[in-house]
């Protein structure tokens, strides 16, 4: 599905959503997320299933002072997270030191900490992830990943009441230093427009896994290098309860070369205590996906939907 075709899919839905009574809780302090992702490969098919539950020091408050997708940031409300997903990648096809991949599983762990209140501008951020996963190729061998973690480390300042900078370290591979600049307009009766501007130096560290006689070994090749990560996100909310979104991103990963993403979505909280958000994600590589020595699957485009529950 083309980019310009997935945004008339995306604007049908939030017509339809229009048709629906927006009368959303006065607030929330729990709040509960299943996802599925339906994922383009050039060669291959894939999905990705989430479930992620949310707890607030304090309920967040649906007034319409804020849009209430990003109520609980403004209004500065301390929160813990937990999430779960799982990816599968079939059909691959891809052809690795003499063996052709045909399955790649993953799963991704994650839970994250914020710790702000509403008598401080500043608030602490501590997010830890675990990654798992598995390739499986056509002769029947099975290579388990070793477990891989993530950490990263924040903190955010609250310029005004609606302009907030962060800065963060991420410890991982790769790892390196950002920030991001966000700030919320107030338009008149209820609308909003919002804004991010986020940018992070990489650093990589790598070494090729090479598969032969049926066992995985490091090899000695030194692929390290230096990328950044650069990206902008622009939201409108015509009022609190829906937002559509437009982002952009550019990663320049050192060996791996360019990626460029862009990002269209929308989301709706309705019902009382439900809200949906649905996503379309297009990825370039620049044309370093049609390198014929490239021995990786690339994924060409991310469709997505994500049903909330909050009380």
């Amino acid at each position: 599905m083309s980019f310009s075709s997935t945004a008339r899919v995306i604007s049908a839905f939030v017509l339809i959503l229009f048709t629906l009574e927006a009368n959303a809780s006065d607030s929330y302090q729990f709040l509960g997320a299943a996802t599925y992702s339906d994922i383009g490969i050039a060669d291959g098919s894939g999905q990705r299933f989430g479930l992620s539950a949310q707890a607030y020091w304090e309920p967040v408050k649906l007034d319409g002072s804020t849009p209430f997708g990003s109520a609980n940031f403004y209004q500065r409300v301390s929160r813990v997270s937990a999430s779960v997903s799982e990816q599968r990648l079939s059909d691959l096809r891809q052809v690795r030191s003499g063996r052709v991949l045909n399955e790649s599983d993953s799963d991704v762990k994650a839970a994250h900490l914020r710790l702000a209140t509403k008598h401080l501008p500043v608030w602490a951020e501590l997010s830890y992830m675990r990654f798992d996963g598995s390739d499986d190729y056509s002769d029947g061998l099975t290579f388990d990943f070793d477990s891989s973690t993530a950490k990263q480390y924040g903190l955010g300042f609250f310029i005004t009441d609606d302009t907030a900078l962060s800065v963060s370290y991420l410890d991982a591979v790769p790892k390196g230093f950002g920030f991001e600049l966000s700030h919320l307009y107030r338009m008149q009766a209820d609308m909003f427009l919002e804004f991010s501007l986020a940018y992070r130096d990489l650093e990589y560290e790598r070494s090729v896994l090479v598969v032969g006689n049926n066992t995985v070994r490091n090899a000695a090749i030194d692929l390290s290098g230096n990328g950044y990560v650069a990206g902008a996100r622009v939201s409108f909310s015509p009022m609190p309860a829906l937002q559509l979104s437009m982002a952009y991103q550019k990663l320049d990963g050192a060996y791996l070369g360019a990626q460029f993403i862009r990002q269209l979505g929308a989301s709706w909280w309705f019902a009382k205590h439900f809200a949906v958000s649905v996503y379309y994600q297009d990825l370039d590589y620049g044309g370093a996906e049609t390198d014929p020595g490239a021995a990786y699957y690339f994924i060409d485009a991310q469709t997505g939907l994500s049903l909330s529950a909050y009380f």
